[in-house]
């Protein structure tokens, strides 16, 4: 069908209808219908050419202009090569010679534009400024500056005055060739040469040049240089451009140095260069990205006062600020407000609050947000689903992230690496590793190549569920796959082994960690004193107790847990209770597990008394006992009849904290 009655209406009559019908053609004020694709614009240059009938040429330019943007550019010069054929419908202006040289020049053909503007001259026509603006720009993309120069000196010539546009794409691809110097010199000299009559042109015309200088010298990280021109020209008088103070300003935004950025954001305003949208939003998004939100806000409500109004860069920044701080009901604030200014919100304003939510563990928001941003026509992208599937998981949700996840690859959204790590961490902590490797081989199918996070995710799950073999196995894919372990592969498997009494290989391991280079943590440690502990060979734990001290790693709860432990059991209590009082000298609590080791183990060899002092301690210091404790004092056994009342005794504290811990929990639930 393809708009047949519309094509039909417009050419075949001349009738009052039938213009209306072309309102998408005219000029109106009233709100049009959505704006023609390039498939649309040429069906209608194709009619309008085929109705024989003279058209406006601004019409056929339209037309045109819709093509280029689509970046149809062949189809555009076929366009205008129809139109040069005389069909008599319209006759090509300034306007569509300029059309046809930007087609060519985004093609990377500009000498075309010295034919076109002798076809321009020979027809009669007067190029303009957009014409020249186009050409030159064109010469400095294809690194032809040195032609440019003639170009903008011929301008006048031809009674067409350069505007700040041109010479600042003069200057710019003068910089481009690396002589930044030279550029500078040539462009005073042809100044002088010029406009020597006219000091206040030579001054604009300077300030335009010297700030693409410091533009350019931004942009190629040469900051010292960009400050050191910029204060030459302080001191001759000549002010930096919005354009020049935008890009030191982002530069210090980009290398986190929000009071330098703020420094030259004031440095501007002082020499009477307004700040616009742009300057704000990059000072909004580098304080909101530094945690200065109220002074984000500020900022918002001061470029409001001088009729510069947010935008959906502006908004996000703030929303995404919000929500990394935490600071949820603000987020939602804010894009509540800025669904009430008429700013729509786009992919990256409804990711961030949708990982915020997730953040928050508000999924079931989260959700919502999705589906609203799915009616309004907004596609999810792949960090919308990385934040929802992750939120989802950590919620324990497993199935609705699975669900999510098919929708995204429905929905042609691929999934990455970042993705796959998710889910297979989720599923490998919720035990389903049968789904966590078949996620794994599918990424791997898909091309998508697991970095050394995902197979870490799925290594640990498969050492929780003591599939050591497989475990191992998935650390040698790793290394031929170019992968190299770091500290979290040996610690996972080195505890994986312990777990399973594998003690030989866990050692190994440790030891070809130490020889590549990577330092063990208070994890690795820990682990290995664990295993030790619980083989009874507290001389090599104690060893690598020292070892890691002696290696600035500072041991914790479950070191000197793992530690105490094995010292109880070999009724070393003397040892335990020392390492107890080193606990509480380095600010380190003992957990319930710690002292129910020294309880238990007291009450075992008769120490009853000495027990229970240790029970008082523990609670004086707010560690409640529980069902361990409990069983630790009962299973212990007597080594005189007198002791029964102190272990009845003991028991009965132990039995009212329980019974306390069991009603505040009732209470905080209801």
């Amino acid at each position: 069908m393809f708009r047949a009655t519309l094509l039909h209406r417009c050419f075949s009559s001349s009738s009052p209808k039938s213009i209306a019908d072309r309102s998408r053609l005219l000029p109106s004020k009233t709100p049009t219908p959505a704006p023609l694709d390039a498939d649309e614009a040429i069906t209608f240059f194709n009619a309008m050419l085929a109705s024989g009938k003279p058209h406006p040429t601004w019409q056929m330019n339209k037309l045109l202009a819709i093509v280029v943007k689509s970046q149809r550019l062949f189809d555009a010069i076929r366009m205008y090569r129809r139109l040069e054929r005389g069909d008599g419908s319209a006759a090509s202006d300034i306007h569509t010679f300029t059309i046809l040289l930007n087609c060519y020049s985004c093609l990377g053909c500009i000498c075309y534009g010295f034919g076109i503007l002798g076809l321009i001259l020979k027809r009669g026509l007067n190029p303009d400024v957009i014409f020249f603006t186009t050409l030159v720009r064109g010469l400095c993309v294809e690194k032809r500056v040195i032609e440019a120069l003639p170009v903008m000196l011929r301008m006048e010539e031809m009674g067409c005055c350069p505007d700040r546009a041109a010479w600042r794409m003069l200057y710019k691809g003068l910089c481009s060739l690396g002589d930044w110097d030279f550029a500078l010199d040539l462009c005073q000299t042809v100044f002088v040469n010029s406009y020597a009559a006219d000091s206040d042109v030579v001054i604009q015309l300077k300030s335009i040049c010297y700030s693409a200088a410091v533009d350019h010298l931004v942009k190629n990280g040469w900051i010292a240089r960009a400050e050191a021109l910029k204060l030459e020209m302080r001191s001759k008088g000549i002010k930096l451009d919005s354009i020049a103070y935008n890009s030191l300003i982002y530069f210090w935004c980009c290398v986190s140095e929000l009071d330098k950025a703020k420094d030259v954001f004031f440095e501007m305003m002082e020499q009477g260069v307004y700040p616009d949208v742009v300057t704000y939003n990059m000072m909004i998004y580098a304080s909101c990205r530094s945690g200065e939100l109220g002074e984000a806000r500020r900022m918002v409500d001061e470029m409001k006062s001088f009729s510069l109004f947010p935008n959906v860069v502006t908004y996000t920044s703030l929303i995404g600020g919000f929500c990394r701080a935490g600071e949820l009901e603000k987020a939602k604030d804010m894009f509540n407000e800025m669904k009430r200014d008429a700013v729509h919100p786009n992919v990256v304003t409804y990711s961030s609050l949708i990982d915020g939510l997730c953040r928050n563990g508000e999924v079931e928001e989260a959700r919502d947000v999705l589906d609203e941003m799915q009616t309004r026509s907004i596609s999810p992208d792949v960090v919308t689903y990385t934040s929802l599937i992750d939120g989802l998981m950590h919620a324990g949700e497993f199935e609705e992230a699975l669900a999510i996840f098919d929708e995204m690859k429905n929905n042609l959204v691929s999934p990455d690496v970042i993705i796959y790590t998710s889910l297979i961490e989720g599923l490998c902590r919720a035990n389903n590793l049968k789904k966590a490797i078949c996620l794994f081989n599918e990424m791997k199918r898909r091309g998508v190549t697991p970095d050394v996070i995902a197979f870490n995710s799925l290594i640990r799950g498969l050492c929780r569920a003591s599939e050591m073999k497989e475990a191992y196995r998935m650390r040698c894919a790793m290394e031929k796959k170019g992968v190299l372990p770091d500290l979290i592969t040996y610690s996972s498997l080195i505890h994986g082994f312990i777990q399973v009494g594998d003690w030989n290989i866990a050692i190994g391991l440790f030891n070809e960690m130490k020889g590549k280079g990577i330092a063990p943590d208070v994890v690795t440690y820990s682990s290995i004193i664990h295993g030790l502990c619980h083989l009874g060979d507290l001389q090599r734990a104690w060893f690598k107790f020292v070892e890691m001290r002696k290696n600035s790693v500072s041991p914790n709860v479950f070191t000197y847990s793992s530690l105490i432990y094995g010292f109880c059991r070999a009724n070393r209590f003397q040892d335990a209770t020392s390492l107890l009082d080193e606990m509480w000298s380095r600010g380190i609590i003992p957990n319930v597990y710690t002292y129910t080791s020294i309880i238990g183990g007291l009450c075992k060899v008769g120490y009853w008394t000495e027990a229970s002092d240790v029970l008082n301690r523990m609670l004086e210091q707010g560690v409640r006992p529980n069902a361990v404790t409990f069983n630790a004092v009962r299973n212990a056994g007597l080594a005189e009849p007198g002791d029964i009342k102190m272990m009845q005794r003991m028991e009965s504290v132990i039995k009212e904290q329980i019974a306390l811990y069991a009603k505040s929990s009732l209470t905080n639930i209801s």
